[in-house]
């Protein structure tokens, strides 16, 4: 019986359910893994199950702050290239790639080096919402992306299932659960001074827009949205 299954035979049960919640915002192995290689199946029974629950009730349940590193804090150019594009073209039209190929399919550019850090960090932010697997293989002398089995099913999700997804997924990365966290805990959290434990200087900057989409994307009209500080 797959984790997500357990969970929804313990709905209506809030002991229960509230472990179930901090597992799968703390990634763990048994939350992951029908996310990662589950059949298809359980992974639309895992899909139903999430959107199933209001956001409100994921950010209730986030009560402390993480540890964070430099590969927490998201780093893109269009997030519809990581959440989209790239799955879309895993699941139809080639079934791995290098990040070189990754970037080249994704932006059409000629350049290696810009082709390479596209592809990086758009595989990276699409690995951190578990819709693609990132690893080294035999034949192959550099890191390869695979689409999980949640990115070849999410490519079938309409428009608003899939934003709707993304919030969930996107909730248990450690910048965003802290950042929630200190904003519900002292009435407002600043970016710039949570990040400064793992990022400096420019690189602060660099990435404060992306990570502010994606909050801006889980939040939306709520008010906590006012309370997280981006300057």
């Amino acid at each position: 019986m797959s984790f997500y299954r357990d969970w929804l035979l313990a709905t209506g049960n809030t002991e229960k359910e509230n472990v179930f919640l901090q597992q799968y915002l703390d990634y763990s192995p048994e939350s992951l893994e029908t996310l990662t290689v589950g059949d298809n199946d359980d992974v639309v029974e895992a899909i139903r199950l999430l959107l199933s629950i209001p956001i409100l009730r994921l950010l209730d349940a986030i009560n402390h702050p993480y540890p964070l590193s430099p590969k927490d804090i998201f780093q893109y150019s269009k997030l519809d290239d990581a959440t989209d594009t790239l799955c879309t073209i895993l699941e139809f039209e080639e079934n791995r790639l290098s990040y070189e190929e990754a970037g080249q399919r994704l932006t059409h550019a000629s350049q290696q080096y810009a082709c390479i850090k596209y592809g990086e960090n758009h595989a990276k932010t699409a690995a951190m919402l578990t819709l693609v697997l990132i690893g080294r293989e035999p034949d192959r002398k550099c890191n390869m992306v695979r689409i999980s089995s949640l990115g070849s099913v999410s490519t079938m999700l309409s428009v608003e299932e899939k934003h709707e997804l993304i919030k969930r997924l996107a909730v248990r990365n450690p910048l965003i659960k802290t950042l929630i966290y200190e904003a519900k805990t002292n009435g407002y959290a600043s970016y710039i001074d949570t990040v400064s434990v793992a990022l400096s200087g420019q690189t602060i900057i660099r990435r404060k827009h992306n990570n502010e989409i994606i909050m801006n994307l889980i939040l939306e009209d709520l008010p906590l949205k006012d309370q997280i500080r981006w300057q």
